[in-house]
């Protein structure tokens, strides 16, 4: 695999992993609790990212059978905006499905990942080119699980939510004032411990 797509299928499944622990140890109830980023709940956002990655995996299949990136007629914008849900219909809702959709269309991304030569990445797509996608698609899903994560004060001291998602380098606003959010109500927590235990 090459090196650029080798670091985004290792960061891919990092992210992907980390956004199955977060939505499986919310608080009773978390699952349908809006987060911030938006008016989506958990459920949501991985029934999105399900989409999401699915899109990203086909558009490489395309790629290297010589197509075009997006399907004739495709709409972006309306992939993201038609439904709360980022576009995916006829979707079962229930966790462990959701789960299982979520690592089949991980799969697919990663598998396509393996498949790109050198001369795939020069392709242009949206402005930039399949070198600069790619490297953008799992920040994507880190920021979905940033909006998660942000919304629940329960995960500001989890060492592996800290650790998965302060280091990252965020490049929008809102998503650096997140992990300040985040760093702050940790820090907040821990004094309240300590206290408690005085």
């Amino acid at each position: 695999m090459l090196t650029v797509a080798q670091a985004a299928a290792d960061k891919l499944l990092f992210n992907v992993e980390g956004l199955k622990y977060v939505v499986t140890t919310l608080p009773k109830g978390g699952l349908d609790e809006p987060v911030a980023g938006g008016e989506w709940n958990p459920r949501e956002v991985r029934t999105h990212l399900t989409a999401y990655l699915d899109l990203q995996g086909g558009i490489l299949e395309r790629v290297v059978a010589g197509e075009s990136p997006f399907p004739d007629g495709f709409s972006l914008t309306e992939f993201h905006e038609t439904t709360p849900d980022g576009g995916a219909t006829g979707v079962s809702t229930n966790l462990p499905d959701l789960l299982a959709a979520l690592a089949a269309a991980r799969d697919r991304l990663t598998n396509a990942l393996g498949t790109l030569t050198a001369e795939h990445l020069s392709v242009p797509i949206r402005g930039g080119t399949i070198s600069t996608a790619i490297a953008r698609w799992p920040a994507h899903v880190a920021a979905h699980g940033l909006h998660i994560v942000v919304s629940f004060r329960e995960f500001h001291i989890g060492p592996f939510t800290l650790n998965w998602l302060l280091p990252i380098s965020f490049e929008n606003q809102d998503e650096q004032a997140h992990q300040e959010a985040i760093r702050l109500s940790g820090k907040a927590l821990l004094d309240e411990l300590e206290v408690g235990e005085e």
